[in-house]
Parts: structure tokens; sequence; C-alpha cells
């Protein structure tokens, strides 16, 4: 005779029962998929929130870039970040809008590009984060690369030859910043001027391999001598990324080759903090690599695809080895940005589709809110929306 479950057991699974169901319905909805690849309808909502945030951005600018320095308590913790502002440069110059691209790059070449006659090393470092009045601190090569893509961008877009001119100067500072430790090839994080001495370790933030190619493809006729250097960049930028993908398929985000030296017969060299890696890191890093590296980058967006399908939903945080979450964070505008911006660069119109759904909601409200201390984040979205606009 079949057992007859106890009045404590039906109510366990009562209440089971219920709370699936009300787990269920703070899910997100699943959206039909019937043609996931077709992006034509999200073109107007995209070029929208684009103009709207232009706009925005622009005010920023002709502000000046104190407008968007990250507030602090006093004027000298008050700093004007270089990512932001080389991102929103960028942005500005491959949209065509001289006036704010040029006020913009003003406080970068008077502030944030070293250029002192009696200190020639340093020539074409660019500096992390720049609070005036107050002394340098160090540069930052995630910082160079991205002024060199804005200056980049102006040359070819803009036409202005000086800015190509002044972009090869950061990417001759960017490749000295370079070290072999423990016969690993690697980008030092940051050169102190107080201390004269250079990190010894690297983020996967610090490269640009895909950029460094497209650099080196454009000048490899017209200046040979900047050539050789550059393409020897972008190739050995490509073989440390080589080093960085995570067991699950995400990417790690620190590389430390004197690690090497404590670790006999293992290599622990590259790895993630407590193997905790940031999606938007991961997304992004990737991105770098999507021309050159497609097969490390498309892994990556695997990774998040899978864990949409699986989960319903993706997190900011991953553990490396097994690819379980952190922690129940999800992803929100900048991180959805982030993976649709990749989906568009390996040309996955069904991932593109996937995240601008997601996405469209968190940055509908971003771009309703933002303001000029949330520059970061809006930079990413424009550059972001650039690159989805154009496989749209």
């Amino acid at each position: 005779m079949d057992r007859v479950p106890s009045r404590r057991e039906c109510l366990e699974a009562g209440a089971l029962a219920a709370m699936a169901g009300f787990v269920t319905s703070l899910s997100p909805q699943t959206h039909p998929q019937a043609d996931a690849a077709d992006l034509a309808p999200y073109v107007p909502r995209l070029n929208d929130l684009r103009d709207r945030l232009h706009d925005k951005a622009r005010v920023w600018a002709m502000g000046g870039a104190e407008t968007v320095a990250r507030p602090g308590k006093s004027p000298s913790d008050t700093f004007v970040y270089t990512v932001e502002l080389a991102q929103l440069m960028e942005h500005f110059a491959r949209a065509g809008d001289l006036e704010p691209y040029l006020k913009l790059r003003q406080f970068a070449v008077e502030h944030v590009i070293i250029d002192k006659a009696d200190d020639p090393f340093t020539t074409g470092f660019v500096l992390w984060r720049r609070a005036i009045k107050v002394q340098p601190d160090a540069s930052g090569t995630t910082e160079g690369l991205r002024m060199a893509r804005a200056l980049w961008a102006s040359g070819k877009v803009l036409n202005r030859p000086q800015d190509k001119s002044l972009a090869l100067t950061i990417l001759d500072g960017y490749g000295r910043h370079y070290t072999i430790d423990q016969d690993i090839w690697l980008i030092r994080n940051y050169f102190s001027f107080g201390s004269r001495s250079f990190a010894n370790n690297t983020y996967v933030i610090d490269y640009d391999a895909d950029f460094l190619h497209a650099v080196a493809d454009d000048i490899r006729e017209s200046d040979p001598a900047a050539h050789k250097p550059i393409a020897d960049l972008a190739a050995r930028s490509y073989e440390l990324m080589r080093r960085t993908p995570t067991p699950c398929g995400l990417l790690y985000d620190l590389v430390q080759p004197e690690l090497k030296t404590m670790y006999w017969g293992i290599d622990v060299s590259v790895f993630s903090p407590n193997d905790i890696v940031q999606t938007n890191n991961a997304c992004t890093t990737a991105a770098t690599i999507a021309k050159g590296e497609s097969g490390i980058a498309r892994k990556v967006l695997a990774f998040v695809k899978n864990k949409l399908a699986s989960d319903g939903k993706v997190y900011s945080h991953y553990y490396g080895r097994t690819g379980e979450r952190v922690s129940r964070r999800g992803i929100r505008a900048s991180e959805t940005m982030a993976i649709a911006k990749l989906g568009a660069l390996l040309d996955d119109k069904a991932a593109v589709a996937q995240f601008i759904q997601i996405g469209l909601p968190h940055w509908e409200q971003f771009v309703s809110s933002a303001g000029p201390e949330e520059a970061w984040a809006a930079s990413e979205i424009l550059l972001g929306l650039r690159e989805v606009l154009a496989v749209c």
C-alpha cells in the first residue's frame, strides 16, 4: 500500500508550489522569437535614444570637461576621469560633431596628455584622471587607448591629421609601458609619477588589439616606420588575450606574472580575485578582439546567451571556473549595452535582438534621468548604440 503523506509534507509541498508560482511571476517575460534577427523594428527607438543622449552629453561637453568630473568633497578630490572624457570625445568625433569634441579635446591636451620638454620619457603618456591644481599621480593604459581611439576617429571622420599624429604619439607612449616578466609580455597598468616606477600587473581592459591592428593597417603604406611597432603591439596583445579565457568561457581580469615565482609547476599568473569575473569587463574586453580572436569573443557571448536561456537573466558576476553566479545582482544599462555591442561586432543579430529587448527599459530610464556625473555610463551607451545601429 502506498504511504500516505503526512500533513507536514502536504503543507511543505503546497508552500513550495506557491513559492514556485511567486518566483515565476517575478521572472522576466519570454519575448516571442519568431524572427529574432529582425532588428528593423528597434531602429526608431534606438535612434531616438541615441539622439536624446547625444543632446544631453553635448550640453555637458560644452560646459567644459569639469562638468563631467566625478564630484568629491573638495576640488582636490573632484576628478575628471579620462575614460569617460575620451569615450565622449570618440562619440562626438564619430558623430561628426566638431564643437563638443574640440571642447573636450582642449582639456585633454592641456591636462591629461603628457608632453613635457624636460621629461621626454613620459611623452604620450595619458593620465588616468586629473584634478586641476593637483599634481599628476599616474598614467593609465586603458585611458591611453581610449584617448588614442578618440583622436584616431577625429582624424578619419573630422579630417584632422594632427589628431592622427597625436594618437600615434600616445600609442608610442602606451608601448613604453611594456615589459617581459617570467616570459610573459604585458603592458603594465600604470606609471607612477611620484615613484617614477611602473606597476607590476596588468588588467585585460588595458588592451585593444583590434584597434591597434586597424591603425597598423591604416598606416602600412603611409608610415611604415610607425606601422611595425604598432603591428607588433597588436600581435602581442592578441597573444596575451589567448591566456585569459576562464574554464567557463568568460575572461579573467588580471595578469600578474610575478606570481609564477611562488607557485611551482602551475601557472596562476592569469586570474580574477576570488575567481570572480565581471560580466561587463569580460564582454568589453571580448569586444576588443572580436575581429582578430573571434573564437574567444564568441565563447564569451555564448556564455551570456546560455545563462539567459537557462536562468532567464544574466548576472553581473560569475565564478570563472564553474560559471556559477556570485550574487543575485543582475545587469543593467551599461552591461546590457556591452553585451549587445559584442553581439553586433560579432554579427550575431539574434543575440543583439535579445539584449536590445532586455536593455531597452534600462536604456530608456537611464537616458531620461542621466546627469553629467554619469558620463561614463553615457559614453558606454552612446558608443554601444553606434555599433548596434550599424547592424540594424
